[in-house]
């Protein structure tokens, strides 16, 4: 009976976030800085108008910030399921293991250190450096710990790792900002902010890409993944390797992450709340059930957050923050005991 009530669950947590989704969707691209009528509107869905800076607005810059939001935010959310199940921790997040720390440095060490070491380097974001220098900086951490997880069979261990690794990327930032001067810092600042409006069609296509395999994948390691919840010896004693698992789940982790920090910058929360919510709806943690939740849902998360993020003209972790941070307090004052568990 349990297992059928959950199945409910889920299809009404499917079925009722699809219909938000769509409607959002609709008013994201109706709504914005410039506002259309319906009549307009409809009539460039149609292919029916007769303004093309009308088409262009609705297919070259609302389109695209649409479907990144929706990307970002399904990778974002899977992403913080995966963190919490290779923790055993429901407050860990997708910034856990340094990843996004190295995005961060390096985008730091092309906005910061050319002014260090007397270098000029301009229009770094028309030339497409920023975003690859902190999609390197992303794989460079997950390198080293992809590496120094075979030597680690305690994910308590590797957890450690991350957060120290992290607190080193945050010192080398530190001392690169000291070094700079106010308009690399004012850029390195408003990267940090986030922001889905600054992708090209081709990068778009390749977070959807992204997140369609990484779904895939990890929707097929949801068995794995439930014995895991229950511990390694558990985990081994029904033929999961418990090792290779675990690599998985960090290299997937850090590709997912390291693409959305490097096109979109730092996004807060998202990966933290919504597999939260997502447990809470479909009434357990069963992977089966918790993957495609929580994967909608984070799509659904990343879309309301840059519409109210236009529409109040705030930055997008400010919108983040100020929508997940309550929501957390809120669920742990609820909660047993004040804690959150998986």
């Amino acid at each position: 009976m349990k297992t059928i009530s959950s199945q409910r669950r889920l299809r009404v947590t499917l079925w009722i976030t699809t219909v938000l989704l769509l409607i959002f969707s609709g008013l994201s691209m109706r709504f914005g800085v410039v506002e259309l009528s319906w009549a307009e509107f409809v009539s460039v869905v149609n292919g029916t108008t007769e303004q093309p800076m009308h088409e262009r607005l609705i297919w070259q810059v609302r389109m695209p910030r649409l479907g990144t939001a929706l990307a970002a935010g399904g990778l974002l959310s899977l992403c913080g399921l995966l963190m919490q199940n290779l923790f055993r921790n429901p407050l860990a997040g997708p910034s856990l293991l340094g990843v996004t720390s190295g995005s961060s440095l390096g985008v730091a060490l092309v906005t910061m250190a050319t002014t260090a070491l007397g270098w000029q380097l301009e229009q770094l974001s028309f030339l497409g450096v920023i975003p690859l220098a902190a999609l390197a900086g992303a794989l460079g951490v997950l390198s080293i710990i992809l590496m120094v997880s075979k030597k680690m069979n305690d994910h308590h261990s590797l957890l450690i790792f991350g957060v120290m690794l992290g607190y080193l990327t945050g010192a080398l930032i530190t001392i690169l900002q000291f070094k700079s001067n106010a308009d690399n810092i004012r850029s390195f600042v408003m990267w940090g902010m986030g922001s889905f409006a600054d992708v090209s069609p081709s990068i778009l296509m390749v977070l959807v890409l992204t997140l369609g395999v990484s779904y895939l994948i990890i929707q097929r390691q949801a068995m794995p993944m439930n014995h895991f919840l229950l511990g390694d010896t558990y985990a081994r004693s029904m033929g999961t390797d418990v090792r290779k698992l675990r690599r998985n789940m960090v290299a997937i982790c850090g590709v997912q992450v390291g693409l959305v920090t490097a096109y979109c910058g730092p996004v807060a929360f998202i990966g933290l709340t919504v597999p939260i919510v997502a447990r809470l709806l479909v009434g357990g943690s069963d992977h089966r059930q918790t993957i495609p939740a929580a994967t909608l849902l984070g799509m659904l998360a990343g879309l309301v957050c840059d519409q109210m993020s236009i529409w109040l003209t705030l930055p997008l972790n400010a919108i983040t923050a100020a929508m997940g941070a309550p929501m957390l307090i809120a669920l742990l004052i609820r909660s047993k005991n004040g804690m959150l568990r998986l």
